[in-house]
C-alpha cells in the first residue's frame, strides 16, 4: 500500500473547530471559563464513545493553547472551576494550586511533590489528613472520588513533562521519598481511571514499574551497557518499559537532552526507533528531537546526520506521513545541502509505493522542486524507477491537467524529467 496523506472531512472539520474554539476561548479568562465549563457539561452529559473523544480533544487543546498564551499558572488557577462534580472541592483547590506551583517552577522542590501526593491519597477515618505511609507504597484497587482531588488536575502536558524530566535527570539526585513521590504522581497521570464514584487504580501499579524500567534504560545507556534486538548481545530487559506511554515520554525527554553526549549517539538512535516503533502517537515528539539535533549538528557529522534521517524515514513507513514530510519541509528551509535533501527524498519513495494520496504526492512533489529532483540524484536503476513511478502517479491524480492539482514552479518540466523524458 501506498503511503496516504490528506484529512478525513470529519477530521479538518474538528482541526477548524478547535482552531475557533481556542482563538475565542483563550480572549479572556472569562471566556475561557465559559468554554471550559461548555465543555465539561458535554463530557458529562456524553454516552462515551466517540462524541466524549471529540469533547476531550477539545478541552485538551483549549487547555494547551491558554496555557501558551496566558501562562500555565492562569490555566491553573482556573482549572478547579471547570472540573467535572464529584470530587473534593477543597482539595481541588489544593491540588490545582501545587500543579501550577510545580509546572511554573524552574526547580521542582521536594515539599511540593510530597504534598500533592498525599492529596491524592484517601484521608483516614473522620476526615483528617491521611496517616503516614512509606514512600510508593501499594495503592488499593480504587478509591472513592468523593475524597480526593480530580484526577484531571495531574494530565496537563507541561505538569506532567516537568515531572518527566525531574524523574530522568542525571545530573538530579532525589531522595527515595521524593523519587516515589514523582513516580506516583506520574502513574496517576496516566494510568488512573475515573470510573462513576470511583477513581480506579488498577494500573497504576504497572505505570511505576514502567517509570523504573525506564530510569534502567538510561542508566544503561549512560553505562554503555544498553543492547537492542538484532544485535550481538541480548535486548535489555528493560526495552518493555517503553510499551507504557508515560515511561516512553520520559526516555525520549532524556535523548532530547543527550543525543550529543560523548558515546551516547548510538544508544540514543536506538532508543529512538524504540519509541517510534512502540508509541505511535509520540512520532510526532520524535521528529521533533531529530529536528533539534540537525538543526544542532548543521553541517557537522555527516553519518550521524544520516542516522538521524534514516529514523525520520522509520517514521514515514510507521505511518506519520503528514508529520515526517512537514519535519523534511523545515529542514529543507533550515539550508540543508540539497544533495542530501534528494537522498532523502528517495528514500521516502523506496517506503512509500503508489497509490498515492493527492496530497502526499502534491507535497512531495513540492519539496522534490525545492531541491532541484533530478533523475541523475537516483543512484541505481530502482531508485529511477521509483521516480519514474512517482512522475507517473502525479499525471494519474491530474497534476497540472486542466481542472487539476496546480504544479509547483518548474513541475513540468520536473515531472518530465522524473519519467525519463528530459
Amino acid at each position: 500500500g501506498g503511503a496516504e496523506g490528506g484529512e478525513p472531512p470529519a477530521a479538518s472539520a474538528l482541526g477548524a473547530a478547535s482552531e475557533e474554539l481556542c482563538r475565542m476561548g483563550c480572549d479572556s479568562e472569562h471566556m475561557y471559563m465559559l468554554a471550559q465549563g461548555v465543555l465539561a457539561a458535554l463530557d458529562q452529559r456524553s454516552s462515551g464513545g466517540r462524541g466524549r473523544a471529540v469533547v476531550r480533544v477539545l478541552a485538551g487543546a483549549l487547555r494547551d493553547a491558554a496555557a501558551r498564551t496566558r501562562g500555565e499558572s492562569t490555566v491553573g488557577k482556573l482549572r478547579p472551576l471547570s472540573l467535572p462534580p464529584g470530587t473534593d472541592p477543597t482539595r481541588d483547590a489544593a491540588a490545582a494550586a501545587a500543579v501550577a506551583h510545580i509546572a511554573g517552577s524552574d526547580v521542582v522542590a521536594a515539599g511540593d511533590v510530597l504534598r500533592l501526593s498525599r492529596l491524592y491519597e484517601p484521608p483516614a477515618e473522620g476526615g483528617g489528613p491521611p496517616p503516614p505511609r512509606a514512600g510508593g507504597a501499594a495503592l488499593p484497587d480504587s478509591l472513592p472520588r468523593a475524597g480526593l482531588p480530580a484526577l484531571e488536575l495531574l494530565t496537563g502536558p507541561q505538569f506532567v513533562r516537568k515531572l518527566l524530566r525531574e524523574l530522568f535527570d542525571p545530573t538530579r539526585t532525589l531522595s527515595g521519598e521524593h523519587r516515589a513521590a514523582v513516580v506516583r504522581l506520574l502513574a496517576l497521570a496516566s494510568a488512573a481511571r475515573a470510573e462513576g464514584g470511583a477513581l480506579a487504580l488498577g494500573g497504576v501499579a504497572g505505570a511505576e514499574r514502567a517509570l523504573a524500567g525506564g530510569v534502567r534504560l538510561v542508566e544503561a545507556a549512560k553505562a554503555h551497557s544498553l543492547s537492542f534486538a538484532g544485535g550481538d548481545e541480548e535486548p535489555h530487559a528493560d526495552l518493555g518499559a517503553l510499551d507504557s506511554p508515560v515511561a516512553a515520554l520520559g526516555v525520549l525527554l532524556w535523548v532530547e537532552g543527550h543525543l550529543h553526549g560523548l558515546g551516547l549517539k548510538a544508544a540514543c538512535l536506538g532508543l529512538l526507533r524504540e519509541v517510534a516503533a512502540r508509541q505511535p502517537l509520540q512520532c510526532p515528539d520524535v521528529l521533533g528531537v531529530l529536528g533539534g539535533a540537525l538543526e544542532a549538528l548543521g553541517s557537522d557529522d555527516f553519518d550521524f546526520s544520516q542516522a538521524l534521517l534514516g529514523i525520520a524515514v522509520d517514521v514515514l513507513a510507521l505511518g506519520e506521513v503528514e508529520g515526517t514530510l512537514a519535519f523534511a519541509a523545515t529542514w529543507f528551509a533550515s539550508g540543508a545541502d540539497r544533495s542530501q535533501c534528494r537522498k532523502l527524498l528517495l528514500r521516502f519513495l523506496e517506503v512509500a509505493a503508489p497509490p498515492y494520496s493527492e496530497r502526499f504526492a502534491g507535497a512531495l512533489l513540492d519539496l522534490m522542486a525545492q531541491c532541484h529532483m533530478t533523475r541523475e540524484a537516483a543512484a541505481s536503476p530502482e531508485q529511477r524507477a521509483w521516480l519514474a513511478d512517482f512522475a507517473a502517479a502525479c499525471r494519474r491524480l491530474g497534476f497540472g491537467a486542466p481542472g487539476g492539482a496546480p504544479l509547483p514552479p518548474g513541475g513540468e518540466r520536473l515531472l518530465e524529467a522524473l519519467a525519463g523524458g528530459a
